[in-house]
């Protein structure tokens, strides 16, 4: 029986997920808004009209918003995609790029706060001492 789970383990876990650092997050998230610049525009332009009225911003709600509005991506012409590991860099670029959404999005400390936030952590959007 014990061969059988490990069997079944190897091949439904075929490549174990590697843990990312912050730095790679960083990284990645960069690339992303590089690789899909109209989205990320328009993320920016409904977080700050969310922002204006004082409603709640959610990266993950703005995705959903935007990907509603974004057919596809203009790049390769393919609909884009954010991988939830995104979610907290891309809310503290959104928040370097545009401070007055900070009061209005919600986060929690993340591994990319010493990058992305000058070493402070980024609670409910506002840098923590």
């Amino acid at each position: 029986m014990t061969d059988q789970a490990t069997l079944w383990e190897q091949n439904a876990y075929p490549e174990k997920k590697k843990i990312l650092t912050g730095a790679e997050m960083e990284k990645r998230a960069r690339k992303w808004i590089h690789d899909n610049f109209n989205v990320w525009c328009s993320m920016k332009r409904v977080a700050k009209h969310r922002a204006l009225y004082g409603k709640r911003v959610s990266i993950a709600k703005l995705v959903e918003d935007v990907r509603d509005e974004c057919e596809v991506d203009a790049i390769d012409g393919e609909k884009f995609k954010v991988n939830n590991s995104l979610r907290a860099p891309l809310a503290r670029i959104l928040i370097t790029e545009c401070p007055e959404v900070a009061p209005y999005i919600d986060t929690r400390m993340s591994k990319t706060d010493p990058i992305l936030m000058g070493g402070k952590a980024c609670i409910n959007g506002q840098h923590q001492s």
